[in-house]
């Protein structure tokens, strides 16, 4: 089989239902991108240490790990030139170093299904199209 040509994005989210909301606003706006999912930080440190072809990883910082620990998930996909954006509850308590290298760093408190889709038109689609 040959490799994989279409962009791939890693979603990184430990509740359901705002992990179904990501994929599907990315699918609506970017149909052509394939949707990996990893519900814990240490499947998506496994996944970000052995996909290829990686383009982004959009991540939460889980609520089960200190900051820090969660941050790990961005570092790893930095270290290996894959685009972070985090999207999180948690953004004020990123570490400087951390945001600096993020594509985007955004406020997951979002009320609205279109205040989503004007996130990824914004920030994912230009990083897709590339």
């Amino acid at each position: 089989m040959g490799k994989e040509t279409r962009k791939q994005v890693l979603i990184v989210e430990e509740h359901p239902l705002f992990r179904k909301a990501v994929a599907k606003a990315l699918m609506e706006n970017c149909p052509d991108i394939r949707i990996v999912i990893a519900e814990t930080r240490e499947e998506a440190l496994s996944r970000i240490g052995s996909m290829e072809g990686l383009s982004f990883v959009v991540t939460d910082l889980p609520t089960s790990v200190p900051v820090a620990k969660g941050e790990a998930i961005a570092r790893a996909a930095q270290e290996k030139g894959i685009g972070v954006i985090v999207f999180s509850v948690h953004v004020n308590n990123l570490s400087e170093d951390v945001r600096r290298g993020c594509l985007g760093v955004l406020d997951k408190t979002i009320s609205e299904p279109a205040d989503l889709a004007s996130v990824i038109n914004q920030h994912f689609a230009a990083v897709l199209a590339a």
